[in-house]
């Protein structure tokens, strides 16, 4: 109940953030690496096995701050690539475990840190973990349905940020998926 509360009061704070919309050159990758090394954004998986794809972020633009919250979606993989993926689950790795949604819905997850983490290095937020039944696949960060590319500092009031997602995660050679949100679509006209 508490853990709820807490949850709910930093969403509430982000959308009193809105206003406040600095762009940092901050950014999410997918990498299939534990510690989240970006040069590990490919796997060639066996079948009939699980996989691991690592949602890492970097935020050193933010300076000596800090972050405590983000916002994100991930592709579900179980509609993009019928038939490669089994299963799909998200697995939160940010201190104190606090998460509102669904990674692979149409809105996506905001994740709560009880702790004020750095913007370097890279720090592993969570992994989505599939079930591998063969083909190829990519997996991609997209766009939070409400809070799009929101991460927030450290400050009291938090200021916020938003990320730019620069890597996907390639499984057996990967396929295209198609960003339709809302922010890929008005970025086509600026």
């Amino acid at each position: 109940m508490r853990t709820t509360a807490l949850a709910l009061c930093l969403v509430a704070a982000l959308c009193a953030l809105a206003a406040a919309n600095p762009t940092a050159g901050d950014w999410t990758y997918v990498s299939f690496d534990p510690s989240g090394d970006p040069n590990q954004n490919e796997v060639t998986a066996a079948q009939f096995t699980t996989i691991n794809a690592y949602i890492v972020g970097s935020f050193g633009d933010l300076g000596y701050d800090g972050w405590t919250v983000i916002s994100f979606r991930l592709n579900d993989v179980l509609v993009d690539c019928p038939g490669v993926m089994g299963t799909q689950a998200f697995v939160n790795l940010m201190p104190g475990g606090l998460a509102i949604g669904n990674p692979f819905d149409a809105v996506g997850v905001t994740i709560a840190s009880t702790e004020c983490l750095p913007g370097e290095p890279p720090f592993v937020i969570g992994y989505s973990s599939y079930f591998y039944l063969g083909g190829s696949c990519t997996i991609s960060i997209l766009d939070h349905g409400e809070y799009p590319r929101w991460v927030v500092d450290c400050q009291d009031p938090g200021q916020l940020f938003y990320y730019e997602p620069m890597g996907e995660g390639y499984v057996n050679g990967g396929s295209p998926v198609e960003d339709v949100s809302w922010g890929a679509i008005k970025s086509m006209y600026r």
